[in-house]
């Protein structure tokens, strides 16, 4: 067993149950029996085999499907082929909707479900030979709570030729599993036809649109309706597939006709004749490509209106292919009275249910475009070019700001640009820049300008580059640190830097020993362009007054003003830069160049190295403790390359530089490649954490009202019982009558933690939401998830932190708190909504 799956296999139960916060029992793992089938005995060589996963699952308890939904993690399947040997996309049977206690709804297998994998056998396999096929699959396993379970399978056989003949295998296997795969749409029994259809013509990146499923039921017959009242009926139901660029949201159904089962007392309800299923959607931003398939599978039961008798269930695929509309193309909406007429039939109480992939921030369509499904979650969103603001200082300047237009965000952008050069991020990166001005101080005026201005380039590429990211593909800022990559690669930079200052290689060109003067004078342009693209990406993990809500603005605004935005940042960081390389006398107050600044970079050495350890953080949230240890052993690894790079004297051998600095090279890519590739690689390693909190929060229906999930929170000394965010979590709270506060934080943001440590979780402020029943939600960015970036851009925030409060059975009436948040503030918030709440009932 891999020491990644041993240390899930203890840490999974260990992590849920105390997660839990003492709200659930922990319970002991499942038994799923894994097995890898072959439908021959032989290969033959030209030919394609099919192979069989086959799960056996312990009663009560599942797996999921290829999309699990709302939650859960999907099997996984590594195979370990020879060379010229393929395998195909696997078939999985038709899954079943869950809903958790949480309200969350998945797609799971349940019993003996069997996935089919086609398996292409060259033309050129020795015949007789015996090859080998293995997998390493990995699966989910939950009921109240959720364990990750794996296995190495492999099935072993000969290649036909000659006296090796390929017989029929495990046919009993392969016959139920193949009846379990949904049938093409054009062959769905007791229907007319399944078909799929959209309420636009053209798929428009960053737009809403809506798929129709329609089930056009045989005459003669009734399917049972998504909720049929019989307890051993199935209901209809419609799953879809995940798409590269597509949201797709929670289906809405619409109500059966409920009539006379044939049974004494009993009723059922049906679809007759048709029944139209929606599915919200929406186009990612940066979506590409001539056309978008969207596809999924249907399932239903059939009954006889005549003998009442009631068929097998059946399952059949659907697939919708759209175009993608080019630049500058409109969508013309389509379809518009089915879908008129779809959206009645849809009960109210189940549109409240129906998830969305979020609320526009703009202005909705036009008549003839396409139609935006409404939203269920309790948001308010910011209009176009507009800012949700408090009614703190910083609230009433940028509002103030706002109101002049163009004029006032590009005056948020630059003071916002001039004060993230004193944020914690970039203080390390800034102190050493300001040494390097005292290095120069003997250089020629014009040198000492055009460094300068390198440093400023540096600093203003990043935020174009950051600008087109935001504003073209609806990123956020600070989203590289969701990126475990991006840290990793970071965090050795800045080792890199930390050990090129304690002398341990020239990172920037060689430094001529003379004097301690002529000792630092040889930075260049390349290097204090370098420290600038540094500098400004330490800088995202941090969000300075005015720069989040001039980000914000800049998503919603034409790609030229975003874009104005973003430089005009970018020139309000670098501004002081290029103020002191121009009047470099300006820096006479820091003492003259001399031994001191040997002490200095020393100390700037060990600043950064503290600030290696302040990205590192991030990963134990993003990776769990087994990806931070790989982590760090790759920093070592990156050491250990400095090292070798250091040991090329000024002045040496060409064949000396080429031995040490490829040394250093492969030393580094075989680092990574045991480290994230051989032992780990770090998608399995997100999964994995994810899988860890997946169970961490579990609703308990106790007190007066059965179906208060939230009652059983639990409040315990020095710690906010945290509830995991979803958008349809908090709407049911705030439903229920809950006040509800949502921290939107992330391990990386030096803000959040700030904000965390000195004002949100002191005792004044666990008491006043525990004497005003307040639910704490902390909406974790730490990772990539869609939900909240829409939430972000609908509250008009570029970034983490944001602080929400929504009084409660009032969702409509949002109180935005300050990025720099005070103790009082907060207090104060959780009161007026608590008040706001009562009046509004």
């Amino acid at each position: 067993m891999k020491v990644g799956q041993l240390l899930a296999s203890v840490i999974v139960p260990l992590g849920l149950a105390a997660g839990s916060g003492g709200l659930i029992a922990a319970e002991k793992a499942p038994s799923v029996a894994v097995e890898l089938l072959a439908d021959q005995t032989a290969w033959v060589p030209g030919e394609a085999a099919n192979l069989a996963v086959r799960f056996r699952i312990e009663d009560g308890w599942h797996i999921y499907w290829r999309n699990a939904g709302e939650g859960g993690l999907e099997p996984s399947f590594k195979w370990d082929l020879p060379a010229g040997w393929q395998v195909g996309n696997p078939t999985y049977p038709f899954p079943r909707r869950y809903v958790d206690a949480g309200g969350e709804h998945t797609f799971i297998l349940e019993g003996e479900p069997t996935i089919l994998v086609p398996v292409n056998v060259p033309q050129d396999a020795a015949p007789g030979s015996q090859i080998t096929v293995g997998v390493d699959a990995g699966w989910m396993a939950c009921r109240k709570a959720c364990f990750l379970g794996g296995k190495k399978l492999s099935v072993t056989l000969p290649v036909a030729g000659g006296d090796v003949k390929a017989e029929p295998a495990n046919e009993d296997v392969f016959q139920f599993a193949r009846g379990s795969v949904p049938l093409p749409a054009g062959k769905a029994k007791y229907l007319k036809q399944l078909e799929v259809i959209a309420d636009t013509d053209k798929v428009k990146p960053g737009t809403k649109f809506e798929v129709a499923v329609v089930f056009d039921v045989a005459d003669g017959h009734h399917i049972n309706s998504h909720k049929p009242l019989g307890e051993f009926l199935v209901p209809t139901d419609v799953f879809h597939e995940k798409t590269e660029g597509l949201y797709i949201g929670r289906a809405g159904f619409p109500a059966g006709k409920v009539e006379p089962s044939g049974l004494p007392g009993e009723q059922v309800s049906v679809y007759r004749g048709r029944a139209v299923v929606l599915l919200p959607i929406e186009a990612e931003p940066g979506l590409t490509g001539e056309e978008v398939r969207i596809r999924g599978v249907a399932t239903y039961q059939a009954c006889s209106d005549q003998t009442k008798v009631c068929f097998p269930p059946m399952a059949a695929e659907w697939e919708l292919a759209l175009p993608v509309a080019k630049a500058g193309e409109t969508p013309q909406a389509a379809n518009r009275e089915l879908f008129a007429a779809a959206r009645r039939e849809i009960p109210r109480e189940e549109q409240k249910t129906q998830t969305s992939p979020g609320k526009d921030s703009g202005p909705s369509e036009s008549d003839s475009g396409p139609s935006n499904p409404t939203s269920a979650a309790p948001t308010t969103s910011a209009p176009a070019g507009s800012l949700l603001t408090s009614d703190s200082w910083l609230g009433r300047v940028q509002a103030s700001l706002a109101k002049l237009g163009l004029l006032g965000y590009l005056i948020m952008s630059l003071v916002g640009g001039l004060i993230l050069n004193l944020m914690p991020c970039v203080l390390p990166v800034i102190s050493i820049k300001v040494l390097s001005f005292v290095q120069q101080a003997k250089e020629s005026r014009m040198r000492v300008l055009t460094l300068g201005l390198a440093f400023a380039a540096g600093i203003e590429l990043s935020f174009i580059v950051l600008g087109l990211l935001i504003v073209g593909l609806g990123r956020t800022w600070g989203g590289f640190f969701q990126y475990p990559q991006m840290i990793i690669g970071l965090a050795s930079v800045v080792t890199a830097f930390a050990l090129s200052l304690f002398g341990v290689f020239a990172l920037f060109p060689p430094r001529i020993v003379g004097d301690l003067a002529g000792r630092v004078e040889g930075e260049g342009h390349l290097s204090a362009f370098g420290m600038g693209l540094l500098a400004t990406v330490l800088g995202t993990a941090c969000t300075a007054p005015f720069l989040a809500g001039a980000v914000a603005i800049a998503a919603q605004q034409p790609a030229a003003v975003g874009m104005l935005i973003f430089v005009t940042a970018g020139f309000g960081m670098s501004l002081p830069y290029v103020i002191l390389a121009a009047k470099p006398m300006w820096v006479r107050f820091v003492p003259k160049a001399g031994p001191w600044m040997v002490t200095f970079e020393h100390l700037m050495g060990f600043c950064l190295l503290a600030t290696v350890v302040w990205l590192l953080n991030p990963l134990a949230a993003q990776l769990g403790g087994y990806g931070l240890l790989l982590a760090v052993l790759f920093l070592l690894v990156v050491s250990l390359a400095a090292w070798l790079y250091g040991k090329v004297e000024y002045g040496a051998a060409h064949r000396r530089k080429i031995t040490y600095y490829g040394l250093a090279a492969v030393v580094v890519v075989g680092g990574w490649w045991l480290c994230f590739h051989r032992w780990s690689s770090i998608p399995d390693l997100i999964e994995r954490q994810r899988a860890l909190v997946l169970g961490a929060w579990q609703p308990v229906p106790v007190g007066s009202r059965p179906a208060d999930e939230f009652a059983g929170l639990i409040w315990r000394d020095n710690e906010i019982p945290w509830i995991p965010y979803t958008r349809e979590r908090a709407r049911r709270a705030v439903d229920t009558g809950y006040t509800v506060f949502i921290d939107y934080t992330a391990e990386w943001c030096v803000n959040c933690k700030a904000n965390e440590k000195v004002v949100i979780n002191t005792q004044a402020v666990r008491e006043a939401m525990k004497r005003l029943g307040v639910l704490p939600f902390k909406a974790d960015y730490t990772l990539p998830s869609r939900e909240i970036a829409e939430d972000l851009r609908n509250y008009g925030s570029g970034g983490v932190p944001l602080y929400l409060i929504i009084p409660a059975g009032n969702p409509d009436n949002v109180i935005r708190l300050d990025e720099v948040l005070t103790q009082s503030a907060l207090i104060g918030g959780l009161e007026k909504a608590t008040r706001e709440s009562r009046m509004e009932n």
